[in-house]
């Protein structure tokens, strides 16, 4: 915990906090997308970004305002069980596009809070959505690794998306592998979540 009180993690906390009320990162923010080699994110949703989305997503996807929390040396694991959920996602390491990516919808969350303390939750829904998404961007690895191929596009196509591609939350892993490409209700718009 001294090395949190570091310059290094103050200065880029900092920084983190910023880019994070800028709004220009939806999913959350990493260390690395700043040039600094150090395992911090930070992540949250205001009650403004909550109230943007379609109450329709807001239910499916699980929206609520919360944050921003700092986490460092985050660790983020799938609930046994957990259900998979798949939701159009974006980076502005990756301007201009997104695409759907299937992510856990209950995660099991740890790691040091900015002043050192630790801390263990759960993470649910799009707060979950938003940790996998920060901590894999720690590990070198963007939503773009993730997708699913045939939905990626520019944020401005709004094409319906293929049969094939699945939309929506689906059953835990062990029971999706059996039904691995039913398709779920898909929305007539594709919408660019949070």
């Amino acid at each position: 915990p001294e090395e949190v009180k570091s310059q290094q993690v103050t200065d880029a906390i900092k920084e983190l906090k910023e880019a994070l009320a800028s709004e220009e990162h939806p999913f959350g923010v990493a260390a690395p997308q700043f040039g600094r080699r150090i395992r911090v994110v930070a992540v949250g949703e205001t009650q403004a970004q909550v109230d943007a989305v379609s109450a329709r997503d807001r239910v499916m996807q699980e929206h609520a305002s919360f944050g921003p929390l700092v986490l460092i040396n985050p660790v983020v694991k799938p609930r046994p069980k957990s259900q998979e959920a798949f939701f159009f996602e974006r980076s502005a390491s990756v301007p201009g596009y997104d695409a759907v990516v299937g992510r856990s919808v209950e995660v099991d969350v740890e790691g040091l809070t900015e002043r050192g303390e630790r801390a263990t939750f759960v993470a649910r829904g799009w707060k979950a959505r938003m940790f996998q998404h920060a901590v894999d961007m720690l590990d070198g690895v963007l939503f773009i690794d993730r997708m699913e191929r045939r939905s990626f596009k520019r944020q401005t196509v709004t094409d319906e998306l293929a049969d094939d591609v699945p939309f929506g939350v689906r059953a835990p892993v062990a029971a999706a592998a059996k039904s691995r490409r039913t398709p779920a209700a898909r929305p007539k718009k594709p919408r660019v979540g949070g």
